[in-house]
């Protein structure tokens, strides 16, 4: 069976030496972050990833008009994750001040992360503004507050290294919730002390910084 896997590609950077007859070989660096959706790992297993032709979705959308491709070909590129699994699980078994969230444990890796809640599902209801001026209720599930960074041992604060977060309920009574994201750089996964999340305020204020020790 395969697993599910969600991909983000981010341009990192461009080399603005390259020649216009290079561009396309040399010129640019990708980074593609793979996040396994199921339980498990990827590692050992072989990812196959399929390009199919250069676009300008930039001038495309300026112009909304579909133009022809800059460079229309087919890459196809195998890899197989054989790295070591370079991590570690810390046990928290603290509640995060100011919510109902309690966090169990936390494993770090030097690119990723993965948190494990006891979370009771709640649902919120709020009001907006539909198209014919009147007042619409909506009502939508609360997450337990994000991860936005950390604090290790030397007293480092890594603020706002987080991205691509998402989670989901681990069991049938909506009690227990895992969030996984993936770090914007890399971290020393080994010495870290604190943990730093946003946690809502009352109605109308700002989410605050909460800090939940690890050691």
């Amino acid at each position: 069976m395969e697993d599910k896997v969600s991909i983000v590609a981010n341009l990192l950077e461009s080399d603005s030496d390259a020649q216009p007859d290079d561009i396309w070989n040399d010129g640019w660096t990708y980074e593609l972050i793979l996040v396994n959706n199921e339980e498990g790992s990827l590692l050992g297993k072989e990812i196959k990833l399929t390009f199919t032709d250069i676009i300008d979705s930039y001038e495309e959308k300026r112009t909304l008009t579909e133009l022809p491709p800059l460079l229309e070909s087919v890459w196809e590129l195998s890899i197989v994750l054989d790295n070591e699994d370079n991590g570690k699980e810390y046990e928290v078994n603290q509640q995060i001040a100011r919510t109902e969230a309690k966090i169990n444990k936390i494993r770090v890796s030097p690119v990723a992360f993965t948190v494990d809640f006891d979370w009771k599902r709640q649902m919120k209801t709020e009001t907006s503004i539909g198209a014919n001026g009147e007042t619409e209720a909506f009502e939508h599930a609360v997450n337990p507050p994000e991860l936005m960074g950390v604090v290790l041992e030397d007293g480092t604060v890594l603020e706002n290294i987080t991205d691509f977060y998402n989670g989901h309920y681990t069991n049938e009574e909506f009690t227990q919730y895992q969030a996984r994201g993936v770090f914007n750089q890399f971290i020393e996964y080994e010495n870290v002390k604190e943990l730093i999340f946003y946690a809502e305020g009352e109605i109308g204020m700002e989410a605050e910084k909460v800090y939940v020790s690890v050691k």
